[in-house]
């Protein structure tokens, strides 16, 4: 059995939508919306989204339903859905990680890759500065003696 408070399967999530698209739209239309989202969870899967996720970015079929009711006609301007259309929810990045894709808020994306950047120019100047130590001795001789011949001429 199913625990509470579980996300909901594809199946549940489909039939929910038929139910509620029932009486509300003609057979044709509910058959071809029902196909949409049946495409839409299957490519999202197949990119490597866990069902979870995928039906938290959707979420509630009965809402979907009243969306699709009040716009009337097909609101998709293909029958069926493309793989190319990106996720609902475009303010998460996806990261491959050990065979798992992790959603990842954006704005902490952008924080981690921030981080990254400070750490990786930090590393290079830590470097440049470590040759310039080396380098730093006899540029003070050079302008020294520069600055000390032109008073002393």
């Amino acid at each position: 059995g199913k625990k509470k408070g579980e996300g909901m399967e594809k199946q549940e999530f489909l039939d929910s939508l038929r139910r509620s698209l029932n009486g509300n739209l003609e057979p044709r239309r509910v058959e071809e919306h029902l196909r949409y989202y049946s495409d839409y969870i299957d490519s999202q899967l197949r990119q490597g989204i866990s069902q979870e996720e995928v039906m938290y970015i959707l979420g509630d079929p009965r809402l979907i339903a009243k969306t699709l009711v009040g716009v009337g006609d097909n609101p998709y301007v293909a029958e069926e859905y493309v793989e190319t259309e990106k996720p609902k929810k475009e303010n998460l990045h996806y990261y491959r990680f050990k065979n798992k894709n992790i959603a990842v808020p954006a704005w902490l994306s952008s924080i981690v890759i921030s981080i990254v950047l400070v750490v990786v120019l930090g590393l290079f100047f830590a470097l440049l500065g470590g040759l310039l130590q080396f380098a730093f001795p006899i540029i003070v001789v050079v302008f020294a003696y520069r600055a000390l011949s032109k008073y002393f001429r």
